[in-house]
């Protein structure tokens, strides 16, 4: 598990204004700054934490993306936004509690059109925040089932 730091202060503001204020440039940055602080072998390909199309229809991007974009530069990797997908809507998981945001995320994940992409590979999940490690889980079954070797999760914030 790889992070920026606590979700607090600036980069809690940070993260927030990348969700709901469209700020794809400063997520890009973000992801920049946190692939700078990965070894270079912490990953083959890099997957962002999927948002289902509806969330997606709302928000009109999603910052996961845009963050592993970052990433995927610094570290000189593939970036895989299509690898996995999203098959139902879920609850916002920040209103849950820690079983809670396990069941509401289970099996909410699966491969999709890019899914070679992830086959013998080492991939790195990313997400704007981690808190119960839910959604990280979710998403590294998913990746397993594509055939990945190994995964790895990296967040700009960790919320402790």
């Amino acid at each position: 598990m790889y992070a920026l730091g606590a979700h607090a202060g600036r980069l809690r503001h940070a993260i927030l204004a990348l969700k709901y204020r469209h700020r794809s440039r400063a997520a890009y940055e973000l992801g920049v700054m946190l692939g700078g602080k990965l070894p270079r072998c912490c990953a083959d390909v890099v997957a962002p934490v999927p948002l289902h199309a509806s969330r997606r229809r709302v928000r009109g991007h999603n910052q996961a993306e845009d963050i592993a974009a970052g990433i995927a530069a610094a570290l000189g990797v593939p970036l895989a936004c299509d690898a996995l997908v999203r098959v139902r809507a879920t609850r916002a998981q920040s209103s849950l509690d820690r079983r809670q945001r396990a069941r509401n995320v289970a099996a909410a994940f699966c491969p999709a059109s890019e899914q070679l992409a992830l086959i013998g590979r080492h991939v790195l999940i990313v997400d704007d925040v981690l808190t119960s490690g839910a959604t990280a889980c979710a998403c590294a079954q998913a990746a397993r089932l594509c055939g990945a070797s190994r995964v790895s999760v990296a967040a700009v914030a960790l919320r402790l």
